[in-house]
């Protein structure tokens, strides 16, 4: 099984959109992806969460793919909140995870 990880772009008014990295997908028979392996100096700014609790996808992916962005001076913001499952979506009642939403505001 391979993780995938799938950015879902956000219009935040600005001359760069922003990307929110959503929760990952194991999914299987596929060629292995890796967000992190295209990344370039022009990718758009990145706002990253995860929660340290996540069984499924380790916060290592987030780390990973945070360290990529700064090699290649991308602007990028990461929050992993020590509490909650993989999949939250928005989070919200899943305690400090939903404070997400408002570190993503512009």
């Amino acid at each position: 099984m391979t993780a995938i990880q799938a950015p879902v772009f956000i219009d935040n008014g600005d001359s760069d959109p922003m990307i929110l990295l959503r929760c990952s997908h194991l999914l299987a028979g596929l060629i292995p992806t890796s967000l992190d392996s295209l990344v370039t100096r022009e990718a758009p700014p990145f706002f990253l969460w995860h929660t340290a609790e996540d069984v499924y996808v380790p916060p290592e992916h987030t780390y990973r793919l945070a360290s990529v962005l700064a090699a290649h001076e991308v602007p990028h913001t990461v929050h992993v909140f020590p509490h909650g499952p993989h999949s939250l979506g928005p989070a919200e009642g899943a305690g400090q995870a939903a404070a997400w939403t408002r570190f993503a505001e512009p």
